[in-house]
């Protein structure tokens, strides 16, 4: 019987046990500095991938979300016209609208970006990883 155990990947710092996962950015020096208490630390090959993976996504999550945005409010078409008077019935107010549709957009966004994020990310963080790290 398989025992599927749920993974969180962290990445502390040695000194003050601070996730340096979530600092912004693409890691690309063999060290880097925690952002709390400043002790400077090498990374391994993992914490590199999941640097350029999450930031690649993330660009291009916001790339893909300002996109829609501007197609769906600037391109007059029977779709937006459609989508507002059924939305329109169905919420009743244009802030439910708005909402509906920039959830509408992030979730687009977010599925397009997935795999640019996987695969892009990893090519590139893969790259990187094999010229700074020795491991």
């Amino acid at each position: 019987m398989a025992v599927y155990v749920r993974t969180i990947i962290k990445y502390l710092c040695p000194r003050c046990r601070e996730d340096v996962a979530k600092r912004p950015g693409v890691i690309n020096t063999p060290a880097i500095a925690c952002h709390v208490c400043g002790h400077e630390f090498l990374v391994n090959r993992a914490a590199v991938l999941h640097s350029w993976q999450k930031t690649l996504f993330r660009y291009a999550f916001l790339f893909l979300f300002v996109v829609g945005i501007a197609f769906f409010f600037t391109v007059p078409s029977d779709l937006s016209a459609t989508m507002w008077n059924e939305l329109k019935q169905g919420v009743g107010t244009f802030a439910g609208y708005v909402v509906g549709v920039l959830l509408g957009i992030a979730l687009l966004a977010g599925i397009g970006a997935f795999p640019f994020g996987l695969v892009v990310g990893w090519i590139a963080g893969n790259s990187v990883a094999n010229r700074i790290c020795s491991d």
